[in-house]
């Protein structure tokens, strides 16, 4: 990813600086879109997920490409979870325009800014899709295996 340790510096700086800004955008984003989740999820744990994303944000920042693994498994738990894909989009959204809202960043720390972003986020719909793909074959196989029961049982009656 090619992080710049000085820019690197500043820019967690900056964004602990207006952590409650990012954190506050990110539940509105993802308050916009609770009727679009798998699973009703309460308003307070809907804050909790925004609270945690911006903080698995800075530690993936403070921590680089070594964190990705970490961001694609909060994908996946954020699938396993029941968030939605409208969501998720919005909470993306969210974090890029909070953090240039927030940050005021120049132009080389803005590309900076927003290449971290980018592989960040990426790491995390990685992360989420493979997620939501493990809980649709969980499902099918659920709906399978009591397929196959009511097919033997009607079979018995026979």
């Amino acid at each position: 990813m090619g992080i710049d340790p000085a820019l690197t510096h500043d820019l967690l700086q900056r964004l602990r600086e207006h952590r409650e800004s990012l954190v506050s955008g990110l539940c509105s984003a993802l308050h916009e879109t609770t009727f679009s989740n798998h699973l009703l999820i309460v308003p307070r744990r809907l804050n909790a997920i925004g609270r945690e994303e911006v903080d698995t944000f800075i530690a993936f920042l403070a921590r680089g490409e070594d964190d990705e693994q970490a961001v694609r498994a909060h994908g996946r738990r954020l699938a396993v979870e029941g968030l939605g894909h409208s969501s998720v989009l919005g909470m993306t959204e969210a974090l890029r325009r909070t953090c240039w809202d927030s940050v005021f960043p120049d132009d080389r720390m803005l590309h900076h800014l927003l290449a971290i972003c980018g592989y960040y986020l990426n790491a995390l719909m990685a992360g989420y899709m493979s997620g939501r793909e493990e809980s649709i074959l969980r499902e099918q196989e659920r709906t399978r295996r009591a397929y196959l029961r009511v097919r033997e049982r009607h079979a018995d009656q026979r």
